[in-house]
C-alpha cells in the first residue's frame, strides 16, 4: 500500500513540476526579428530588423547600433514591413528610407535620425 501511495504522489509532483514548466516558458504570440540589414562604420555596427505582426502587434522595423559589444534599440517605427534605403549621413544621423508595401499606393516614407 505504501509503495502505491508513494507512486501516485510522484506521478503527481511529476505532472505539476511539469505543468508549471509548461506555465513559466509558454509563449502566446512568439515574435520572430529577422535582420535585413547590417552596416559596420568604425567602432559601430547599425542593424535593422523586422518584427512581424500577430494578433497584438503590429508590424515594426527596429534600428539598433552595436557598440563596444553591447546592442542598444536606438526606435521602432510601427507600421512598416519594408525598408528601401540605409544612409549614414555623419557620425551622429543616419536615414531611413521606410515603406508600408502592403497597399499598391503608399509611398516611402524618408526618415532621418539621430543617434546618440
Amino acid at each position: 500500500m505504501k509503495k502505491l501511495l508513494l507512486a501516485v504522489v510522484l506521478i503527481i509532483i511529476s505532472g505539476l513540476a511539469f505543468f508549471l514548466y509548461q506555465w513559466s516558458t509558454f509563449e502566446m504570440f512568439p515574435v520572430e526579428s529577422n535582420l535585413i540589414h547590417e552596416q559596420k562604420e568604425g567602432n559601430n555596427t547599425y542593424r535593422i530588423y523586422y518584427l512581424a505582426g500577430n494578433a497584438t502587434t503590429e508590424e515594426v522595423i527596429q534600428l539598433k547600433v552595436e557598440r563596444q559589444g553591447y546592442e542598444y534599440l536606438i526606435e521602432a517605427f510601427e507600421g512598416y514591413n519594408s525598408l528601401n534605403d540605409f544612409k549614414i549621413v555623419n557620425d551622429s544621423t543616419v536615414q531611413l528610407t521606410l515603406l508600408d508595401n502592403s497597399y499598391k499606393n503608399n509611398k516611402p516614407d524618408t526618415l532621418e535620425i539621430r543617434i546618440d
